[in-house]
């Protein structure tokens, strides 16, 4: 217990009693104890469930799962040695196919030249000669040939099987082969344009060299 003090002005500045004021109660202190937070369990991470898409303004907004990258599939080990197979297969028949190219063995062509030959009223001989006769079969042989009278312009001195055409009767043979034809080739003609030719089996036409002959 504390004694205060006091003065009191009315009695004229003289002290006034003690005025005893009880002291406060001790509070007893407590002892401090930390306080022991435990720690929080931990969760494995877990893929965020997507949200279904929303409607605002009537459009549809992507869901939140749109943002989060999607893996993608992958190919099954299988595909990929069916692929490695077909392209191995590829190669091997492209090598093959330019082996077989490679000793392909060219065909030869036939080879013949046109012989020159004289006109005559009764008979006329014509001449072939064959220097290669090919791999090809020949069906027709002989030789083409054009006739003008004296002062008839445009001449045709290429002529074809299309044009007068003398065919030979016998196979036609390496070297030179000849056939008589027994008509007039005259006829009061002056200018002739003649040349060998040969027809294969493929209906194509081989033509020899042109020649021409005038009677004077």
């Amino acid at each position: 217990m504390k004694n205060i003090l006091t003065i009191d002005p009315e009695i004229g500045g003289q002290p006034a009693k003690p005025e005893f004021i009880p002291d406060a109660p001790v509070r007893p202190q407590i002892p401090y104890e930390p306080e022991i937070v435990p720690e929080p369990e931990q969760h494995p991470l877990t893929q965020p469930e997507e949200l279904p898409p929303r409607k605002e303004g009537g459009s549809t907004q992507a869901s939140v799962s749109s943002l989060v990258p999607k893996t993608f599939n992958k190919v099954p080990p299988s595909a990929h040695r069916l692929s490695s197979h077909l392209v191995f297969l590829v190669l091997v028949m492209a090598m093959l196919s330019s082996c077989v190219k490679d000793h392909q063995i060219p065909t030869s062509q036939i080879q013949i030249l046109t012989l020159s030959f004289s006109p005559a009223t009764q008979s006329t001989v014509f001449r072939i000669q064959a220097t290669q006769l090919g791999d090809q079969p020949i069906i027709e042989h002989g030789v083409v040939f054009t006739a003008y009278f004296r002062g008839v312009g445009n001449h045709n001195q290429l002529p074809t099987i299309s044009d007068n055409k003398v065919v030979f009767d016998n196979k036609l043979i390496l070297g030179t082969n000849e056939y008589a034809y027994m008509k007039d080739i005259i006829a009061g003609r002056t200018f002739f344009y003649y040349r060998a030719y040969a027809i294969l089996s493929d209906n194509s036409v081989v033509y020899a060299n042109r020649l021409s002959y005038t009677i004077e």
